[in-house]
């Protein structure tokens, strides 16, 4: 059996706006999350991205469990690259607790607690929970690294795997709603 992990959805602000900058009184935007700034976070574009990555397992033996994401991103680096591509200087990542993050959901705190608490297990653990088995979507392919590395990476398993990165994702999406 192979297994496809995938990583944080970029559009869960879409579904929770707790997961999305929130304007602030100076124009500015932050976002608050129960995780550290400077632990990087795998993101993806699950809308555009799943289908590769499960096409990509499909091509190998059966036993590999792939981390699917276009982005390791931490939230201090997403929210910097959100500001830039959007022309909004000043905008931040700043830590909450799971009390305070548990309130953000409306209506049912014991689902604000599930997913802070999810969201600080990765920022501990890491999203795979410690497994060094799971290979990163790099690993699966020759594709271009971004935003840290210009080079190709070293060819592992030799399937095409493309996903796409939190730059792109943030260039091509609709940000209205919260602008």
């Amino acid at each position: 059996m192979s297994i496809v992990h995938i990583g944080v959805y970029a559009t869960n602000w879409k579904i929770f706006p707790f997961f999305g900058p929130q304007k602030q009184p100076d124009g500015t935007y932050v976002l608050s999350l129960p995780a550290k700034s400077n632990k990087p976070y795998p993101m993806i574009d699950a809308r555009k991205d799943t289908g590769h990555l499960v096409y990509a397992l499909l091509q190998v033996p059966p036993g590999k469990t792939v981390m699917g994401f276009g982005s390791m991103i931490s939230w201090d680096e997403y929210m910097k690259l959100w500001g830039n591509i959007l022309g909004i200087p000043g905008c931040r990542f700043q830590e909450i607790d799971l009390d305070t993050a548990a309130k953000l959901v409306p209506g049912n705190m014991e689902v604000g607690y599930d997913i802070a608490e999810g969201i600080a297990f990765i920022g501990e653990f890491g999203f795979a929970g410690g497994d060094f088995t799971v290979l990163y979507p790099q690993d699966v392919s020759i594709r271009r690294c971004r935003p840290k590395f210009d080079n190709l990476t070293q060819v592992k398993l030799g399937v095409d795997c493309p996903t796409t990165s939190m730059e792109t994702y943030i260039q091509k999406e609709d940000w209205s709603s919260i602008l």
